[in-house]
């Protein structure tokens, strides 16, 4: 699925929830801000390949590992993940599962 697919799968469900709950609800909120992200995300070009620089990890722990904040990954498929590179040079998404990233990004404010 392209970014154009994409943006327009999530533009029917937008209208069949707005119809249902009214453009006010925020799950309709949510739908419109996932369509800014799709959008942003490809047309920003600031991808970093994790062979040329990874996330710095902060001060803090989590689970007794060292963390980044959290960033927007994709894997070799092109799917998109929100995850935290741990100090074992592993990135994980917050169910704690291993995610193969081969870019990231900050997430878009």
């Amino acid at each position: 699925m392209n970014k154009q697919e994409a943006i327009d799968v999530l533009e029917v469900y937008k209208r069949n929830m707005a119809h249902i709950l009214g453009d006010s609800d925020e799950k309709v909120k949510v739908i419109e801000t996932c369509i800014m992200l799709v959008s942003e995300i490809e047309d920003t070009g600031n991808w970093i390949l994790t062979s040329e620089s990874l996330p710095k990890l902060s001060q803090g722990t989590k689970e007794g590992y060292h963390y980044s904040e959290d960033v927007l990954g994709m894997d070799e498929g092109g799917k998109a993940v929100v995850c935290s590179l741990y100090e074992d040079g592993n990135f994980c998404d917050d169910y704690g599962d291993v995610r193969d990233v081969v870019k990231w990004m900050p997430i878009p404010d």
